[in-house]
């Protein structure tokens, strides 16, 4: 099997097309008892009640809700679905120490206010992580959260979105991925590609350890196909988007591309 069939099998496996998204949700928020069903599984799972409430919105899960060209794409994309786009945080996991920028106006809530390095371990791509959780970290010249300055400055750029925080209460992802999916790709669509090529092994190792198990899990015990929608990735996707208007015509530009199939 050559790349390109590899890439088809997947997608047909594990990912539902954007013009299969609209229809899909519509008929799973008709049916009564698919969101008992889940809230009992994510119940089971983790040990503790589903913390999402929306229904059919399309979302981008990532740490915080930051405000990047990824996120200014996933509006866009929502937009052109005619759903809603949230983004929930993950508030206790740890920071990792990949960006000189975020290091530039960190500081921890701990040990009064000095600028600590207390590195704990790697991450996935060898970056340190740091002892502290997302909700220890306040911006240096503020002291605002770090959590709320993303919250509210993304909320400044791009209106309003559906916000959540989701604690896994200490359980690793191999613990909580399957109700991760229940959740986020229920009676909502998680846009996401977990075949992308940009993270290389250490992306291909989370897929296949965790992702695909979980997926499978989930499909066989609730008896349906977690929505996920492939987002594309692209080299400036990380880009963060301060200005409003900038960041409205970045949406414009993603929604014309999404509408003429080249992204």
């Amino acid at each position: 099997m050559n790349v390109e069939e590899q890439r088809n099998q997947q997608r047909e496996a594990y990912y539902t097309s954007r013009e299969e998204v609209l229809d899909t949700l519509n008929q799973r928020r008709s049916d009564s008892s698919l969101q008992r069903r889940i809230n009992e599984f994510i119940q089971d799972e983790i040990g503790f009640e589903n913390p999402c409430e929306f229904q059919g919105a399309g979302i981008l899960a990532r740490h915080l809700p930051v405000c990047r060209k990824e996120t200014l794409y996933s509006k866009a994309l929502c937009n052109e679905l005619g759903v809603d786009f949230a983004m929930p945080s993950f508030s206790n996991d740890r920071y990792v120490n990949c960006s000189a920028e975020k290091r530039s106006f960190l500081k921890f809530n701990t040990h009064d206010g000095q600028r600590v390095e207390l590195v704990s371990g790697q991450g996935r791509n060898n970056y340190d992580i740091l002892r502290a959780t997302l909700r220890d970290l306040v911006c240096e010249n503020s002291r605002t959260p770090v959590i709320d300055y993303h919250f509210f400055r993304t909320n400044s750029v791009i209106g309003d979105f559906g916000y959540f925080d989701f604690d896994p209460q200490g359980l690793v992802a191999s613990e909580y991925y399957p109700a991760y999916l229940a959740m986020f790709g229920g009676i909502n669509c998680l846009l996401e590609d977990f075949h992308g090529g940009e993270s290389g092994a250490a992306l291909k190792k989370f897929t296949q350890g965790i992702f695909e198990p979980a997926f499978r899990r989930v499909q066989s015990e609730l008896g349906f196909k977690p929505l996920v929608t492939p987002i594309p990735f692209e080299s400036d996707f990380s880009q963060y988007v301060f200005c409003p208007n900038s960041a409205q015509e970045c949406i414009n530009m993603y929604r014309g591309r999404i509408r003429n199939n080249e992204l």
